[in-house]
């Protein structure tokens, strides 16, 4: 009998110890890195690349990744942040960073409006995976808390500090103030980096405020 209630605690450990660690991994899964016929020429002659490939990489589920943005705050700088996530490439799924290498992330200013239109931020940078933690892309670097540098009117800027991703922004629809607030609208990823705001092709994965919304329960806000 000690023995039979000994085998029946031993089979409910382990059924507990499945289970928490399926909780604990729900949100991601695993990527072997490769370089497949459709990444880009910027992917096939980056040196950094050759550091991941063919080594399996923990990252989160495209359903899931929208729960991974962050608005950070490092060194009095404030930075974008998300997870690597799989798309599909050939027979097997592939790093995000890898099949889409441009990132731009469109921003609406908050409290100031004429005739309806809000002031649009848009950011594009290098899609990368994070030397720091590889289940998320390099940090890209927000210009909000800088915006003293330039004349709010239209414009198109670089945007780099020392050892950070450099960022070309690209200001409309300003009307002499910057405003406070700016809220994240969408983020693309694209094969070919195009203009500031966006290229033409078809292929590109868009994640927008509805997606924002809906995973985070409340809108990407930058103060």
């Amino acid at each position: 009998m000690a023995n039979a209630k000994s085998f029946v605690f031993l089979i409910l450990l382990f059924t507990c110890s499945v289970y928490s660690y399926w909780l604990s991994n729900k949100d991601y899964e695993w990527v072997v890195p490769f370089i497949s016929d459709r990444s880009p020429a910027a992917v096939r002659t980056s040196d950094d690349v050759q550091k991941i490939l063919e080594k399996p990489m923990r990252v989160f589920k495209y359903e899931t990744v929208v729960a991974s943005i962050n608005i950070a705050t490092k060194n009095g700088h404030k930075f974008f942040q998300m997870g690597q996530f799989p798309v599909p490439a050939g027979t097997n799924p592939n790093l995000v960073c890898l099949e889409y290498p441009y990132i731009k992330l469109k921003f609406l200013g908050e409290g100031v409006a004429i005739n309806g239109e809000r002031p649009v931020a848009w950011l594009q940078a290098a899609c990368q995976v994070s030397e720091k933690n590889q289940d998320f892309m390099s940090d890209i670097h927000l210009p909000f808390d800088h915006l003293d540098r330039w004349q709010p009117k239209n414009q198109e800027v670089d945007f780099s500090e020392a050892n950070l991703l450099p960022v070309k922004v690209r200001f409309e629809k300003l009307f002499g103030k910057w405003p406070a607030l700016w809220q994240l609208e969408s983020v693309e990823f694209s094969r070919d980096a195009g203009g500031v705001r966006g290229d033409n092709s078809e292929q590109k994965i868009i994640f927008s405020n509805y997606d924002f919304l809906k995973k985070l329960g409340a809108p990407v806000i930058v103060k």
